[in-house]
Formats: structure tokens, sequence, C-alpha cells
């Protein structure tokens, strides 16, 4: 089973078990149950008779087939605020020029879960993406911005902050350009596990950070944005 969803939600599963046992052969008494045929032969030593019985089992598998249960939010904010103005974010003051809060998704899955992601960074109006950090001199003068995206596993829904440090980090270094990992695709094919719901770190958290360029030729306008698309696959682990 496969299931994905655009910026949020993608499942994909499969799993295939089969067992085949042989059929046995055995001797015994009288097989009174009527299942098995038989055949018997005898012979005479004095007054003894001895019988042979032969009989089979057939063994068909079943398939315990988990529960693929993923919350995962469908949406994200992200703040440019080349003039550090203030705003608020529920009751929180903040004045980063660049902001963005955790989005965290929620395994409730009985069994663990692998992760691996997909991203794209878009834009509007003059923004430019840079590989570059120091978004002030990568293009002179123009309205750089610098994106990563930061996946870790969080301690609950409510995170206010996703630590790279242990976790994984798409840098985004050109627009329109599908960065990740966790696919045989990917450069980094190893994904991220989390727990089933019945235990901890089985939440996982998403938080864009970045650096905007504030000495621009142009001023920035209401025009100017940036967006990122995630595609997340989740597929069922089995046990070790």
């Amino acid at each position: 089973m496969k299931f994905k969803k655009l910026l949020s939600l993608a499942v994909a599963g499969a799993m295939i078990l089969a067992m085949s046992v042989p059929a046995f052969a055995f001797g015994g008494g009288d097989d009174s149950s009527g299942s098995s045929s038989s055949s018997s032969s005898s012979s005479s030593s004095g007054s003894s008779t001895v019988e042979t019985v032969e009989g089979g089992i057939a063994y068909a598998s079943e398939i315990q087939v988990p529960t693929v249960d993923i919350d995962v939010p469908t949406t994200g904010a992200v703040m440019l605020n080349p003039y550090r103005l203030a705003f608020k974010i529920g009751s929180d003051d903040h004045d980063e020029a660049f902001f963005s809060a955790p989005v965290v998704a929620t395994n409730k899955s009985d069994c663990k879960v692998d992760v691996a992601v997909s991203a794209k960074a878009s834009v509007e109006g003059d923004v430019v993406i840079t590989e570059s950090n120091d978004v002030a001199t990568s293009e002179p003068g123009a309205k750089n911005v610098h994106i990563d995206l930061v996946v870790n596993t969080v301690t609950g829904t409510d995170a206010t902050t996703v630590d790279a440090q242990g976790g994984k980090t798409i840098a985004f270094n050109a627009k329109d350009t599908d960065y990740g990992f966790g696919t045989e695709s990917d450069d980094d094919a190893t994904p991220i596990t989390l727990n089933p719901g019945k235990e901890d770190a089985n939440y996982l958290g998403f938080q864009l950070t970045g650096k905007i360029n504030n000495n621009v030729s142009e001023v920035w306008a209401s025009t100017d944005k940036v967006s990122v698309a995630i595609v997340l696959t989740f597929t069922p682990k089995p046990a070790q």
C-alpha cells in the first residue's frame, strides 16, 4: 500500500510473507477422524497383525499487516522580514528577519515507520535562492534568500524548535529543484525511523531556517515570496 500527499503525507508500505511447510508422514494408531486417506497391509505371524497408516498436514500462512496512521499538518508558515518589523506568532512576539515555526508529524501506527523526504523551493517576485549562507555577497544587491529544511525527531507536537544535531538538513541550493533523503535515488539514502505510536520518539519535526539579504538594490515588496513543497513517504519497517 502506498499513498502520497503533496506537502504533507505519503504513506508507503508493502509487506509480503510466504511460508511453506512440507507434508509430514507419520506412523501411528487408527485415525478415527476420517480426514486422512489410508491404506493398510497386514501380515500374519502367528496371531499378530501389523497395520500402517499414512496422512498429511498442509499449512496456510496468515499475514499480520500493520495499520499505518500518520498525522501531518498540511500547511506551514514562513515569514520573510527584511525590515525586522515586530510580529506575533500566537501570543509570542518576534522580529526575526527569517522565521518559520516547526511543523510536527505524529506516528500513530502500531509499528516503526521509515520516513523519506523530498522537498522543493519556489519563488515569486525578484527573490533568488542562494547556495551560500553569505546572502549579502553571493549576488550583491539581489534579494537573496538561503533556506535549509531541518528534519529530526522531537518530543511532542508543541515543539518550539527542531534540532539539526542528530537529524537531517536539506539545503536548497536553487529554486524548482528536488532535494531530499531516504530513497535509493538520494545522495543520503538513509531514512529517519519513527517508533510506534505507543512509544517515545514517534514525533517528527520539520522547520525551515534561513537568511535573507538586507543590503538590496531595490526594496523588498509584498510580491517577493518563497514557498516550499514537501513530500513525505512513510514505509512500515519490519522488526529486526
